[in-house]
C-alpha cells in the first residue's frame, strides 16, 4: 500500500505541475485539432477521387485517435524523461526511493499528460462531428468493444516498455534520440498514422497487425469493421509481443542496475 501511495503522489504532483501550465495543454490540443483538419482535407480529396474502402468519416476519426494516443497521451515522453535522468545521473538518487523507479516514471508521464488527454477527449468529438460527421459504428457489439479495450491496454503497456527501454539504452549510447525517432516513425507507418491500417492491402494489413509494432496501431482500429474477423488473433499476437517487449525491458533494466553498481551505487 505504501508503494501505491507513493506512485499516486508522483502522479498527482505531475498533474498539478501540468495544471499550472495551461497554455501548454491548450497548445497540445489545438495542435491535434489542426492536424486532424489537415488530414481531413487530404482524405476528402482522396475519397472523392477514388474508392478507398473505408468511409471518409471513419478514416478521419481513426487518424484522430492515433494523434490523441501518440501525442496527447504522449507515452513517447518516457524516452526523454528517462534518457535525461540517466545522462544526468539523477537515476542514482531515484533508486534510493522505496519503489520501482520505472513505474514512478510512468506515473510522472501519465500525470503530465492526463489533463491534455482529457481535454482532447472532450473537445475533439464535437469538433469531428461538426467538421466531419459521425462515423459508422453499426458493427460494434460487446465482444468488439471489450476486445478493443484489451488491445488499447496492451498498446499502452507496450508503448511504455518500448520507450522506457530506449531511454535506458542511454547507459551505453550517448545519443539514443535516433533510436527513439526510428521507433516513432515505424509506429506511425505500421500503426496507422499516415494511412489507417484498414486501407492497406490485405498482405500489408497482416504484416502490420502481427508485427512487433502492430499493437501500437490498435487504438486506431475502433472504426474498422475488418477488425472483427481477426480480433482475438490480433489480441493474442499483441499479448505475445507485449510479453517479449516487457522481457527485453527487464533484461535491459537488470543490465543497467549492474552498470550502476559497478560505478559505485549499491542497489537492493
Amino acid at each position: 500500500m505504501r508503494k501505491l501511495r507513493l506512485y499516486w503522489l508522483d502522479y498527482t504532483q505531475s498533474v498539478r505541475e501540468t495544471a499550472a501550465n495551461r497554455f501548454l495543454v491548450v497548445g497540445g490540443v489545438l495542435l491535434t485539432m489542426v492536424r486532424v483538419f489537415l488530414y481531413s482535407e487530404i482524405y476528402r480529396v482522396v475519397s472523392s477521387s477514388a474508392n478507398i474502402g473505408l468511409s471518409f468519416e471513419n478514416v478521419v476519426w481513426s487518424l484522430a485517435i492515433f494523434l490523441v494516443f501518440n501525442f496527447n497521451l504522449g507515452l513517447r515522453d518516457l524516452f526523454g524523461l528517462i534518457s535525461t535522468e540517466v545522462a544526468g545521473g539523477d537515476i542514482e538518487a531515484g533508486l534510493l526511493q522505496p519503489y520501482d523507479w520505472r513505474i514512478a516514471k510512468v506515473c510522472r508521464v501519465l500525470g503530465k499528460n492526463t489533463i491534455e488527454l482529457c481535454v482532447a477527449a472532450v473537445v475533439l468529438p464535437p469538433f469531428l462531428l461538426w467538421r466531419i460527421g459521425a462515423p459508422d459504428v453499426s458493427f460494434w457489439d460487446v465482444e468488439f468493444v471489450l476486445g478493443y479495450l484489451l488491445l488499447s491496454i496492451l498498446a499502452v503497456v507496450c508503448s511504455c516498455a518500448l520507450f522506457m527501454t530506449i531511454g535506458l539504452i542511454t547507459f551505453w549510447l550517448t545519443d539514443t534520440w535516433v533510436l527513439s525517432m526510428l521507433a516513432q516513425r515505424v509506429i506511425t507507418v505500421l500503426g496507422g498514422g499516415f494511412v489507417p491500417v484498414a486501407l492497406l492491402s490485405a498482405a500489408l494489413q497482416v504484416a502490420a497487425q502481427y508485427s512487433p509494432f502492430g499493437v501500437y496501431g490498435a487504438p486506431t482500429r475502433l472504426f474498422s469493421s475488418s477488425l472483427k474477423t481477426t480480433l482475438w488473433s490480433y489480441v493474442l499476437a499483441s499479448a505475445l509481443w507485449g510479453i517479449v517487449t516487457l522481457w527485453v525491458n527487464q533484461r535491459v533494466w537488470r543490465a543497467a542496475l549492474k552498470r550502476i553498481a559497478i560505478n559505485g551505487v549499491e542497489n537492493a
